[in-house]
């Protein structure tokens, strides 16, 4: 039996299960970093702090850093949603709220022009008892 089983089997985790944190790594084009924080103000904050507002997210974060590579990320997007159970329809929900944040006569801009997307992952934070 592992560690973990035996945690299990105990009921005595050295922690217990926080808010889900969805992780975005991106590696912006060369010389566009501010054009895509520019980009990311005007259009992803907005619905950002909407989606804060309405409780689909509990909050967000960008964090710029040096890559350590070629091939590395210099900017990650985080999310944070309640639980696991939040991201159930989250798409959905996002992608209407946009619609009508955007509405039918502001274009909505997409940040390709700007950056690679290297990957994304979720990620669940623990607090330790």
């Amino acid at each position: 039996m592992t560690e973990n089983e035996t945690a299990t089997a105990a009921g005595d985790f050295a922690f217990s299960e926080g808010p889900v944190w969805s992780v975005q790594f991106a590696r912006t084009k060369p010389g566009l970093t501010n054009a895509y924080l520019a980009n990311l103000r005007a259009q992803w904050k907005p619905l950002m702090e909407e989606a804060k507002r309405q409780k689909l997210i509990r909050d967000y974060r960008i964090v710029v850093s040096p890559p350590t590579g070629r091939d590395d990320w210099n900017v990650m997007i985080v999310t944070e949603v309640e639980n696991m159970a939040a991201l159930d329809g989250y798409s959905e929900r996002m992608a209407d709220l946009s619609a009508r944040l955007d509405g039918p006569d502001r274009p909505s801009h997409g940040c390709a022009q700007f950056r690679e997307l290297l990957g994304m992952r979720l990620a669940r934070e623990v607090f330790l008892k």
